[in-house]
């Protein structure tokens, strides 16, 4: 089969080609070529080779009368025999897709709710003691759960939220989670206190059935957040309901309050400034300074060297 590339000359048509050539010596009606239009735009490279049929040959008068008008026509293509499809006695099955894991579904939509709560925390001015308890509450739950699942509360919940919420600190999450833990027990513990810091009004006992929660302990969290606006008087409320011992007023003896003696403090002193010269930047440093400082620093040295050795000798 030939090869031939034309150029086109403005001709188009969905389904024909017909150009203008001066190479259409030897072409006959009917026959097959390889043909490629110079100008087609083909992406990717140059206008590759396809099959055409010349259909029509027109001599034409330009060019001296040594040009022809072509018209080709793409090749059909070769129709596949039919197949014989042989009968099976297998139903036809339906394209069901692919299950989402549930475990991936129920981390997905934690994670969502965390990083949305979290951001309240940090985004809120108003409620912002109850939106801080209502995070450290989720945090709980989950963690819980994650306890259960994946070994210890700390290990499990640290992994996870390293990979599913990389945004939230741990560090800070875990004193929001403490602090939740302390107003769970003000509110008597339970499922119930944790639920109602979520601001849920069931709870699921270990039957699956929704038991509604007490109203006291409604109240008893409505009057917790109005009693503390801030985290340091909720600790203090907490601090209260524990009925902690008070700490003693004053420090025990031997701390900075109570006078020292003056062999005390002569000894703090030595350790100190001991410390200091045994430092390895004192040491380094040496070389560093002039010859004329030097010596003026071994000059006033040397009283005291002579006045430690003396007092070792006295202790031996």
């Amino acid at each position: 089969m030939k090869n031939i590339t034309l150029t086109r000359n403005g001709q188009t048509a969905p389904r024909d080609v017909e150009v203008s050539t001066m190479h259409a010596d030897g072409l006959v009606v009917g026959q097959g070529v390889m043909l490629r239009i110079k100008g087609d735009c083909c992406y990717g490279g140059p206008t590759p080779y396809k099959q055409y049929v010349v259909t029509k040959i027109v001599k034409s008068d330009r060019f001296d009368g040594k040009c022809s008008d072509v018209t080709f026509t793409v090749a059909a293509k070769a129709k596949k025999p039919p197949t014989t499809n042989k009968p099976t006695t297998n139903k036809p099955t339906a394209n069901v897709p692919a299950a989402v894991p549930v475990a991936a579904t129920r981390d997905r939509d934690a994670a969502y709710r965390l990083s949305r709560q979290y951001a309240k925390v940090n985004g809120s001015w108003k409620n912002a003691l109850e939106q801080t308890v209502r995070f450290g509450a989720m945090l709980k739950e989950w963690g819980d759960f994650l306890g259960d699942t994946q070994g210890r509360d700390g290990e499990g919940l640290r992994s996870w939220l390293a990979q599913n919420c990389p945004e939230i600190n741990y560090q800070t999450a875990m004193g929001y989670k403490h602090l939740a833990e302390k107003t769970v027990r003000m509110l008597g513990g339970g499922a119930g206190a944790v639920a109602a810091l979520l601001g849920r009004d069931t709870v699921t006992d270990p039957d699956g059935n929704e038991v509604p929660i007490d109203a006291e302990v409604v109240e008893r969290k409505e009057a917790i957040f109005r009693a503390a606006d801030s985290r340091r008087k909720l600790e203090q409320m907490y601090f209260d309901f524990t009925d902690a011992p008070a700490k003693p007023k004053g420090r025990a003896k031997g701390s900075k309050n109570v006078p020292r003696t003056d062999a005390e403090r002569a000894d703090a002193f030595w350790k100190l400034n001991a410390a200091a010269l045994a430092a390895p930047w004192a040491l380094k440093s040496i070389p560093l300074v002039e010859w004329r400082v030097a010596n003026f620093a071994l000059s006033a040295l040397q009283p005291l060297v002579t006045a430690l050795k003396r007092r070792v000798a006295e202790g031996e």
